[in-house]
């Protein structure tokens, strides 16, 4: 059982609730993986949105110089996220897990360093 308290009363869950709770998360994660991301590695996302010097066609890319930029993978932000706020929500637990999953399926999943996107940007 997990206790919480909200509002001052006292909120009881059951582990049945939490498990389908995490398993919610993990579903979603899977809804979202299909309609955003894209479906195997050096292929752009559906959405694609660049903001320079963090985003570049919606992948976290920090410049280093002109020719070297590091990709910090989604996996790798979903573990962060769920390292400091996973105790917030259950099927918040299951989607991050579900996002981690994911990420590390791709083949480049621990290629971190690559060519500088946003060097187009700067000529």
């Amino acid at each position: 059982m997990l206790l919480y308290f909200f509002n001052e009363q006292l909120i009881v869950y059951s582990q049945h609730f939490i498990m389908f709770m995490i398993i919610v998360g993990l579903i979603l994660s899977n809804i979202y993986c299909y309609n955003v991301l894209p479906r195997k590695e050096h292929e752009d996302p559906f959405i694609k949105i660049t903001m320079w010097p963090i985003l570049y066609r919606s992948m976290v890319i920090i410049p280093l110089n002109s020719t070297r930029a590091i990709h910090v993978h989604h996996w790798v932000l979903y573990m962060f996220i769920l390292l400091f706020y996973g105790c917030l929500w259950e099927w918040f637990i299951g989607f991050c897990a579900g996002m981690i999953i994911n990420g590390l399926t791709y083949a480049d999943a621990f290629d971190f360093m690559m060519q500088n996107p946003y060097s187009v940007f700067e000529n």
